[in-house]
């Protein structure tokens, strides 16, 4: 398995699968169709915002996705809304994704933006090899944290996390209008602190 700090382009249309799938829940109310949510996500997919594990021979194993210097993994555009949905639909669907997927990293901080790994792959220390890789990017950058956020309903991610030494900043209970919207009861946020040895 080899770790790699981009996704290949012969990559981009499974990475965008797999991240729609991981993903879907926080996306269907807003965007519909799986279809609609699919070209959104592939054409705002930023490719040297991923880490990427690869097998020997070349398929796409995982990627995490990260937000850092005024860019995520996914920079869903006004011009992408409005080519799937109208010029109206689509503006009125811009905003609600500003009001409700807008995350900012702070100051010498690398966001999460999701992590995945194919299913046929799990098991096999992918994920940990991606947080390593992260990990060592953030160092290279002269960051101090690493923050995400997991969702309630997601126990076994927010272990996991917690294994890899993240620590629950706090915890946001969601209405159940925003629920609706987000698919999701609330969200817990997390940070690991980056250790320079």
């Amino acid at each position: 398995m080899k770790i790699e700090r981009s996704i290949r382009p012969e990559h981009m249309d499974h990475a965008t699968a797999m991240y729609v799938e991981a993903f879907q829940r926080k996306f269907v109310f807003l965007l519909g169709q799986r279809t609609s949510i699919i070209r959104i996500i592939r054409s705002g997919f930023n490719a040297n915002r991923a880490i990427t594990a690869v097998s020997s021979d070349g398929q796409l194993i995982g990627l995490a996705g990260y937000h850092w210097d005024k860019h995520a993994l996914v920079d869903v555009t006004l011009a992408s809304l409005r080519k799937e949905f109208g010029w109206w639909k689509g503006l009125y669907k811009a905003l609600l994704m500003g009001i409700f997927f807008t995350r900012t990293p702070q100051k010498k901080e690398l966001l999460m933006d999701g992590i995945v790994v194919d299913p046929q792959f799990r098991g096999m220390g992918a994920g940990k090899l991606l947080f390593s890789e992260l990990e060592q990017l953030a160092k290279e950058s002269r960051l101090q944290y690493i923050r995400l956020d997991v969702i309630e309903e997601n126990p076994k991610a927010k272990a996991l996390y917690q294994s890899l030494d993240f620590v629950v900043l706090g915890y946001k209970k969601l209405s159940p209008w925003v629920t609706k919207v987000v698919g999701t009861a609330g969200v817990y946020s997390m940070r690991k602190a980056i250790v320079y040895r």
